[in-house]
């Protein structure tokens, strides 16, 4: 973000952006889910 100069808006959970795309929870239904997958993508 920084090379690029840009800036974070905001952060949200990967259970709000499913939600947000899908209009319902289908694979993050309880809240902090996502933090394994997040995990697994940063390695």
């Amino acid at each position: 973000m920084e090379l690029l100069h840009g800036d974070v808006a905001g952060i949200d959970s990967l259970q709000d952006i499913e939600f947000k795309l899908n209009g319902r929870n289908e694979l993050f239904y309880e809240e902090g889910e996502g933090f394994m997958e997040m995990i697994a993508f940063y390695l």
